[in-house]
């Protein structure tokens, strides 16, 4: 399954999934794709900031063992998987649409 324009790989359970950008023959990731992960991580910084809270704090409600895989989500260096974006979306108090770019923020 190919969602949001990424590509997922089957990790042990307890890992962390993590999906990164796909790339195009030469390496790179495509301009389309990173366009939309760029914006992601905008919504996804606006939220939290507006919900008041720090990168810590978002990433210790999703459960993650350190903010560093929370910053990767925000510097549009990796999508979240479905799981994390579900956590996300009631940590943030906002929906999935809105931090997908589908509708706007109330």
């Amino acid at each position: 399954c190919d969602l949001f324009g990424v590509y997922s790989r089957k990790v042990s359970p307890g890992k962390e999934l993590m999906n990164k950008p796909r790339k195009n023959r030469s390496g790179e990731a495509g301009t389309d794709t990173m366009k939309e992960l760029q914006a992601f991580a905008a919504r996804l910084r606006k939220a939290r900031q507006q919900a008041g809270l720090t990168q810590q704090q978002v990433a210790e409600a999703v459960g993650l063992a350190n903010y560093v895989s929370y910053q990767y989500w925000e510097r549009a260096k990796r999508w979240p998987s479905l799981e994390y974006l579900a956590l996300l979306c009631q940590a943030l108090g906002v929906s999935a649409d809105v931090l997908l770019g589908l509708t706007e923020a109330k």
